[in-house]
């Protein structure tokens, strides 16, 4: 059988990119707040995180990230995978270089914008838990 990925923040991004590295092997993708372009994340501080995600893919600033370390880089693979992506209207992670909009152009993921509550728990317990439901459900 096939699985069905979730993940919040850099877990989202885990499972997207666990996703396009193993297609075959993917029912679904399921993000909360998703940081749907790591390079840009990385390359601009956000939240002032980038030590930590080059500590996770073990480089250190300027050094760029490795290759397939990105989900943004990897789309066209994405793209063949139903994904649902739940995001916050002022998540800079979302917002920034508009990695949110150009990922879901280029995999036509579904989305669930929850308004303005940042990239937060708040924003998390926000997620209309039926809809991810509905979502798993047609797509296993």
């Amino acid at each position: 059988e096939k699985a069905v990925l979730i993940g919040a923040s850099m877990g989202s991004t885990c499972a997207l990119r666990y996703a396009a590295l193993n297609p075959t092997d993917i029912a679904c993708v399921v993000g909360l707040l998703s940081v749907c372009n790591l390079t840009v994340a990385y390359d601009n501080d956000l939240g002032s995180n980038r030590a930590g995600i080059g500590t996770a893919y073990g480089v250190t600033y300027p050094t760029p990230l490795p290759a397939n370390s990105d989900p943004a880089t990897m789309t066209s693979t994405l793209a063949s995978i139903p994904i649902f992506l739940h995001h916050s209207s002022d998540d800079a992670y979302w917002t920034t270089s508009s990695a949110g909009a150009n990922f879901v152009t280029a995999t036509g993921a579904e989305t669930q914008d929850v308004g303005a509550l940042g990239h937060t728990d708040t924003s998390i317990a926000a997620a209309n838990i039926p809809d991810i439901i509905s979502f798993i459900r047609a797509n296993t």
